[in-house]
C-alpha cells in the first residue's frame, strides 16, 4: 500500500512539473527581466544568465570558459530564439541580436563540485 501511494505521489509530481515546464516554454521571454538558465553537459555543469530584453547572456562555466563551449551555447541558444519567435512565441526575428560574455569569477578547484558552484552563483 505504502508503494502505491509513492507512486501515486511521484506521478502526479511528475505530472505537476511537467506542466510548469510545459507553461514556462509557451511563456514569452520577453516577458522576463532574467532566466537563469543551468546547463548540464553530461557530466558538468555551467550556468548561463539571460537578460531578454537587452538580449545579452553571462555564461559562466566553473572550470572557466573555453572559446569553444562559449560558441556552441550561443549558437544552440540562438538556435532555441528562433524557433521560438518561428512558433510566435517571442516576437521578431532577434535571435542573432542576442550576445555573450563572461564575467571574473573564482574557478572550481576540484572535479567534482560544479553543480555546488553553479548553485552558489
Amino acid at each position: 500500500m505504502l508503494m502505491q501511494i509513492k507512486n501515486i505521489y511521484k506521478t502526479k509530481l511528475m505530472r505537476t512539473l511537467y506542466f510548469i515546464i510545459l507553461k514556462f516554454f509557451q511563456m514569452a521571454f520577453n516577458d522576463f527581466t532574467l532566466l537563469l538558465c543551468p546547463i548540464n553537459t553530461g557530466g558538468h555543469w555551467e550556468i548561463a544568465f539571460a537578460f531578454p530584453q537587452t538580449k545579452k547572456i553571462i555564461y559562466i562555466n566553473p572550470l572557466g570558459e573555453r572559446h569553444s563551449n562559449i560558441v556552441k551555447f550561443i549558437r544552440g541558444w540562438r538556435s532555441l530564439v528562433y524557433k521560438r519567435s518561428m512558433e510566435g512565441l517571442d516576437y521578431g526575428k532577434g535571435h542573432q541580436k542576442w550576445t555573450i560574455s563572461s564575467v571574473q569569477h573564482t574557478l572550481q578547484n576540484d572535479s567534482v563540485n560544479c553543480g555546488i558552484f553553479v548553485m552558489k552563483v
